[in-house]
C-alpha cells in the first residue's frame, strides 16, 4: 500500500510510524533499519540525483534525530 499525503489519519507521527511498523510484526526493526541505510548509500552510488537528494536527505535527518534523542537520554 501506497503512503500519501491525502491518505494519512488525523494522528501523531508516532502513532503513525507504529501502525506501519506493526504490519510486520515478524520483522526485525533493527534490521529494517540497517537495510534502509545501506540503500540510502546504494542510491548515493547509484541512483539518480532524485534519489541521491532524498539518500543524503534520509541519512542527515537520521543523524540529527539520534543525536537528538542520544542526548535526551542522557540528561
Amino acid at each position: 500500500m501506497d503512503v500519501t499525503k491525502t491518505s494519512l489519519p488525523p494522528k501523531e507521527n508516532h502513532e503513525l510510524a507504529e501502525e506501519l511498523l506493526s504490519r510486520f510484526p515478524k520483522v526485525d526493526r533493527s534490521e529494517l533499519l540497517k537495510d534502509m541505510v545501506s540503500l540510502c548509500f546504494y542510491w548515493m552510488r547509484w541512483g539518480n540525483k532524485r534519489e541521491e537528494k532524498q539518500a543524503c536527505d534520509f541519512l542527515n535527518e537520521l543523524q540529527r534525530i539520534a543525536i537528538r534523542n542520544s542526548t535526551k537520554s542522557t540528561n
